[in-house]
């Protein structure tokens, strides 16, 4: 049996519908004063509630926001006459669901009625789904479940909430599911992906812009924010907002208003906001790439999602889950997974988390042929992740990957050419050769047979040293030419 509150004008009006319904079994609550239904709807919440347009019009109170703030479920039918039927119409956009003409048909409202009670009652079917499929997702593990409790005291209210996860745990569900379970469902749920937008357009996207602003501007444009107007906007990635970006959110955070780029005027929104990142805003605070105010404005209720790794007791849900979309995504009929195949996903530890569990299914469900995926069609997959190491050092010099492998003709090549270009004598062929090489000839004597000492001290002593700034440290002086001798153990004696 469902409550319903009646609230005409007309004794006459009131009388006759409040018999229809009472006669299909209906808890008929009835007030023909305005100032009487506050104290009626917080005594007994209805169902579904049948007012007046009259009655609407000559209130001082908004009666539709207090009945929808009483409960938030509640259907609310306007009935009016022809000359309100503009009055009708704006109800429809204050929270309403439809308005009725006088002179209104019993059988007709008793219709209304048992649609928006049948509406009542799948929504309620849904939600029950929708709990179940929580618990599933969340799973048995202490923390899971002391988050699922958690999100179920912060859905209905209208906090902010940040919600951090390594990349794939599930941050824009768990997202929806906020928005699922809060007053707001009815409302858009708007997701902005502050990474994947530039710089220079993330604010016009967000806030909006006007037209003539910058260019491209050519007409006025209304911001994410506004267009999430009475629902949810999700940032997801909010750790990476320019800082520029994150001193107007911030503002939009304290005073819920909005001005649009290039704009003078400042419109307020009722929009509730959740962030999400993958990065620890801590740590970024504490390095200077966050603002600090701005993050206790984001977390106000924090909520920690777990990878998948630490909570495999989710996996058999997630898996049902999953295959269930991926069979009509595909046109296969699955009906799920061999023991072989099960104890792989079981042991696997998910670097990618719950986006890496659907690729792989995806994988099995394309190479399967028949009702089951065996262990053969899952992709190759390893316990832990192969980590190639690099290959140590030999001790020495590092070799570059220029030079060439000692013993190959490019190496014969090059040693040969560098043994011409610069190639310094034996030292007993200094000591046997004096004078030649820049050293002091001995007074006499000492010298070559054959050669003059004199004219070899001349020589010395008008020859300059060698050294960098003259000639190369491996080349003899070029005022005499002197027969070279070649030791036996020499490169140029091999090759010439």
């Amino acid at each position: 049996m469902s409550r319903v509150l009646l609230a005409l004008s007309g004794a006459d009006s009131l009388e006759r519908i409040q018999r229809a319904l009472t006669d299909e079994g209906h808890e008929v609550i009835s007030s023909a004063d305005p100032n009487a239904l506050p104290r009626l709807v917080t005594r007994s919440p209805p169902d579904l509630a049948l007012l007046d347009v009259r009655i609407l019009v000559q209130e001082t109170m908004d009666l539709i926001h207090f009945l929808k703030s009483a409960s938030p479920q509640v259907d609310i039918v306007t009935i009016t006459p022809v000359e309100l039927i503009r009055q009708a119409a704006s109800t429809i956009m204050r929270g309403a669901s439809l308005y009725l003409v006088e002179p209104v048909d019993p059988r007709e409202l008793l219709q209304v009625v048992a649609n928006a009670l049948q509406r009542q009652s799948n929504a309620l079917m849904v939600r029950e789904v929708e709990h179940q499929t929580l618990e599933g997702f969340f799973g048995s593990s202490p923390a899971m479940t002391k988050l699922f409790r958690m999100v179920l005291k912060v859905a209905p209210t209208n906090a902010t909430v940040l919600i951090t996860g390594e990349s794939g745990t599930g941050k824009e569900l768990l997202a929806q599911v906020l928005h699922r379970l809060s007053p707001r469902a009815s409302a858009r749920f708007v997701a902005v992906n502050c990474a994947a937008i530039p710089e220079a357009l993330l604010e016009s996207e967000l806030f909006g812009h006007v037209k003539g602003s910058f260019t491209g501007a050519v007409t006025d444009k209304r911001g994410l924010l506004e267009e999430a107007d009475n629902g949810t906007c999700f940032l997801d990635e909010v750790g990476e907002l320019a800082p520029g970006v994150q001193a107007k959110l911030l503002r939009f955070l304290q005073d819920r208003t909005v001005r649009r780029v290039g704009g003078l005027q400042s419109h307020r929104v009722n929009v509730r906001v959740v962030a999400a990142t993958n990065r620890n805003l801590a740590s970024e605070v504490a390095q200077g790439r966050f603002r600090e105010d701005l993050f206790y404005r984001l977390n106000v209720i924090g909520l920690a999602l777990l990878p998948l790794r630490e909570r495999k007791e989710t996996l058999p849900f997630l898996i049902k889950h999953l295959l269930s979309r991926l069979t009509v995504r595909h046109e296969k009929e699955i009906r799920g997974l061999t023991p072989e195949a099960a104890q792989v996903l079981s042991a696997y530890q998910y670097p990618g988390n719950i986006r890496e569990l659907e690729n792989i299914l995806e994988y099995s469900t394309i190479m399967t042929d028949g009702p089951t995926i065996d262990r053969i069609h899952l992709p190759p997959l390893g316990l832990e992740p192969a980590v190639r190491r690099p290959t140590p050092a030999l001790p020495g010099r590092p070799r570059s990957r220029h030079r060439p492998r000692p013993g190959s003709s490019r190496w014969k090549r090059k040693r040969r050419s560098t043994s011409r270009r610069c190639w310094r004598p034996a030292r007993a062929t200094r000591r046997r050769r004096p004078g030649a090489w820049g050293s002091p000839a001995p007074a006499s004597g000492g010298g070559s047979p054959g050669r003059d000492p004199a004219a070899t001290t001349r020589r010395s002593s008008t020859s300059p040293r060698p050294g960098p700034a003259s000639v190369l440290p491996c080349a003899p002086s070029r005022t005499t030419p002197v027969k070279r001798h070649i030791p036996s153990n020499s490169p140029l004696r091999r090759h010439s």
